[in-house]
């Protein structure tokens, strides 16, 4: 309450906001308690039943400040209630006085908003602006103190199949997600959220509380109402790096649950840190920078592997293959394809070997089999036409059928005057539909039957199946993996002509 002279007479005020208004004298009271007090209006004169409607609703030490005439103001920013602004005067109130009052109120309320708004934007700094929940922010500044009190687990958690955008569709399902995973902490436990389904566990202990938590994180799920088929999608994966023994820092501690939380999205569940971990992460790291360097340089070599005719031995074709070249000696193709693959530079690969097959003459039509991520790259096309006329014949697995739109991309290869082979029949799912649909020229079986040929005599029958398959569409056909005479001899007395395989010839460089 400040007290002071305005025109005729004194007058008092009080200012309920919830915030320290000292010096002014009165209690502050939260403005969730005076902000719902029935006034007719946002702003206007104490006075008859709203004056007592007032009056009521206030606590007893305040009501002897408000027997007379006054004032009031609903203070607010954004539709929020920020608190209530009160005056009463001695003398009859004069319009030059609800004057200074509604400036008053306007002030306050700006200043009230302000600091609203700060408090607002220091909250969300450090917390998930859905959720609540502290954020990686807060993390990186807590956890620091808190590895001295002892030790301490620090665990990546994920809810398969409902992260990112599946977490903002799904958010009744999050949000029942969220409570059990509160559920299953202990004092002085901690839980961050990183992003949409995905958080860090700071739990004290060992692998026991890691372990706690799993277990309880599992029952809890299998009791929530899941949607249709979520049991089979919806997994808790949990990478878990102890401290001080995987860590004496906090970005240590993330790296090492970071892979551990990678090896288990594998199969879900629970995965602890180990140094084979740390091992295999540096090995892909390095070999992804050999390929990225390879890529801007001269790490690559073209090798090419025979397609020859099974009696004479005699070349019709070569296939092309990449290979990575270190310090003079050859990376296993096994260790860096499906690395490339996963990582989509096998599509810059791919790019690279077409674009250098423009400056390649090697006698003899050629083959090279392209990614399925290649194969739905815009740039190949473009690409592929500048080599319009080269004798060329492009391989795609199985697997690149059931991906939308390979159809198209194959009928335009087809149109530029490539042939097309389908590689490692056998292996995948393709249908019978899949051959009749794609303009295919030759299919290639795959070596796991050509292996199974004086021993499996299901291997041998898928063999003639094919064969006959092949005639019967057009198409030519080739047994990969001859690697034994015996083979070749199998497969030219039941009406193969072309294979590929060691016994055929080797890759080599060209």
């Amino acid at each position: 309450m400040k007290e002071g002279y305005y025109g005729k007479g004194y007058y008092s005020m009080v200012a309920a906001s919830g915030l320290d208004l000292a010096p002014w004298r009165g209690r502050a009271l939260p403005a969730a308690e005076l902000y719902p007090l029935a006034l007719p209006a946002s702003q206007g004169r104490l006075e008859g039943e709203a004056h007592r409607a007032l009056w009521e609703g206030l606590p007893p030490e305040v009501q002897g400040l408000f027997q007379g005439e006054g004032l009031y103001a609903r203070l607010q920013a954004g539709g929020e209630a920020l608190g209530l602004l009160l005056a009463r005067a001695q003398a009859p109130l004069g319009p030059e006085v609800e004057e200074a009052f509604r400036l008053l109120a306007s002030g306050l309320e700006m200043v009230l908003a302000t600091e609203e708004e700060r408090k607002r934007t220091a909250f969300f700094t450090y917390h998930d602006p859905q959720t609540h929940l502290p954020n990686r922010l807060l993390l990186e500044e807590e956890a620091p103190a808190l590895l001295q009190e002892g030790p301490w687990v620090l665990g990546l958690m994920e809810w398969q199949g409902l992260q990112g955008e599946a977490w903002q569709a799904h958010f009744s399902l999050a949000q029942a997600l969220l409570v059990a995973l509160r559920s299953c902490l202990e004092f002085p436990d901690r839980l961050y959220q990183l992003g949409p389904g995905s958080f860090a566990l700071l739990l004290q202990g060992g692998k026991e509380a890691a372990l706690r938590v799993e277990g309880c994180l599992e029952r809890a799920l299998k009791g929530l109402p899941l949607p249709p088929g979520g049991a089979a999608w919806l997994r808790v994966a949990l990478g878990v790096a102890l401290f001080p023994e995987d860590g004496a820092s906090l970005g240590e501690l993330l790296r090492h649950a970071d892979l551990a939380l990678a090896e288990a999205r594998k199969e879900g569940g629970l995965a602890f840190f180990n140094p084979e971990l740390a091992r295999a992460h540096r090995e892909r790291q390095d070999t992804l920078a050999l390929l990225s360097a390879a890529l801007e340089g001269e790490g690559f070599r073209i090798h090419a592997q025979p397609i020859a005719e099974l009696e004479s031995g005699k070349p019709v074709a070569l296939e092309l293959l990449l290979r990575l070249e270190v310090e003079g000696r050859l990376v296993s193709a096994g260790t860096f394809i499906p690395l490339a693959e996963e990582t989509g530079l096998i599509v810059e690969m791919d790019l690279w070997l077409l674009n250098r097959l423009r400056e390649l003459d090697l006698g003899l039509p050629l083959h090279l089999n392209l990614s399925p991520k290649t194969l739905a790259d815009p740039r190949l096309l473009e690409t592929a036409a500048l080599l319009r006329g080269r004798p060329l014949e492009v391989e795609v697995t199985e697997y690149s059928l059931a991906q939308p739109g390979t159809r198209e991309v194959l009928k335009a290869l087809k149109r530029l005057g490539f042939g097309l082979a389908l590689d490692d029949f056998g292996q995948g799912y393709a249908s019978m539909n899949a051959l009749v649909e794609n303009p295919f020229d030759a299919l290639k079986v795959d070596r796991a039957f050509t292996w199974g040929i004086g021993q499996n005599p299901k291997a041998e029958a898928v063999l003639r199946a094919a064969l006959d398959l092949a005639r019967t569409l057009g198409l030519q056909a080739v047994a990969e993996g001859v690697e034994t005479e015996e083979q070749r001899r199998w497969l030219l007395q039941v009406g193969y002509r072309l294979g590929q395989g060691y016994l055929l010839g080797r890759p080599s460089a060209v």
